[in-house]
């Protein structure tokens, strides 16, 4: 048998994905749904969109909220004393986590202002909901 380096075989031949050799550098690949795949450049625009949970048009410091497992929600709240607005982001991440908190049981956003308990979001005091979404 022929001893041929990888570096020798064709594209097409390759078990790589075909078009590899030749793709730019920071660029994965994409299938584009119809069995093909292309390699692109990686944008915040390669990400889907997150899932507006609540908006800004109304400011409130709790509010009913069904949070998902293997999902992470991203939370900015608002504080307004004196005439000047501050903002703080917290984050909760249920990512391989297989139940929620029932009952008196409940869970504290990584940053600890923000609990979840019984179907609802609660923010610390002076602190409200600006804005929440969620990431898949």
């Amino acid at each position: 048998m022929a001893d041929i380096q990888h570096s020798n075989i064709p594209d097409e031949f390759l078990h790589e994905n075909k078009h590899a050799a030749g793709a730019d550098s920071n660029t994965y690949l994409r299938a584009r749904g119809d069995g093909t795949s292309e390699f692109v450049h990686l944008s915040l625009n390669s990400f889907q969109d997150p899932t507006l949970i609540r908006d800004d048009t109304t400011l409130s410091d709790t509010f009913e909220a069904t949070l998902r497992l293997d999902r992470q929600y991203i939370i900015m709240l608002s504080q307004t004393a004196n005439g000047t607005t501050d903002y703080r982001n917290d984050y909760i991440d249920l990512r391989g986590m297989s139940t929620l908190p029932t009952g008196v049981g409940k869970l504290t956003s990584i940053g600890g202002t923000v609990t979840y308990q019984n179907g609802q979001l609660t923010c610390e005091t002076g602190w409200n909901f600006f804005r929440v979404v969620e990431v898949s």
